[in-house]
């Protein structure tokens, strides 16, 4: 590539790692893994494009009543236990995809902090 073409892609990266919104939604969209984020309740407050397409977008719904098809929090749940922890934990999981087929998965969660915590 030419040097102008050089400058002009490093250019529209910078806009595009600008908009710390934009590069949240830019990162998490790129990654081909299926990822999800819930609240303390376990409702799903966000879902990454390959999840979406995956399961559906189901943001504002618990996690185990989709993802495996419970009516209460899953036994072994890594989730939980990386909020009581504070440490990554890692879980070997049978869910189930939208049709029914049953999908064996690892679930990995870590917890996310704010400034303040």
């Amino acid at each position: 590539m030419k040097k102008n073409n050089l400058d002009e892609v490093f250019k529209q990266a910078q806009e595009l790692l600008g908009d710390k919104e934009n590069l949240f939604d830019t990162i998490m969209d790129a990654i081909g893994d299926l990822i999800s984020i819930q609240d303390l309740n376990m409702r799903i407050i966000y879902q990454n494009k390959v999840m979406k397409r995956v399961m559906g977008n189901h943001e504002g719904e618990y996690c185990y009543m989709i993802y495996e098809k419970r009516n209460e929090i899953c036994e072994g749940c890594p989730v939980i236990k990386a909020l009581k922890t504070g440490a990554v934990a890692k879980s070997l999981r049978v869910g189930m995809l939208p049709d029914g087929t049953p999908n064996r998965f690892e679930n990995v969660a870590a917890v996310l902090r704010n400034k303040k915590r």
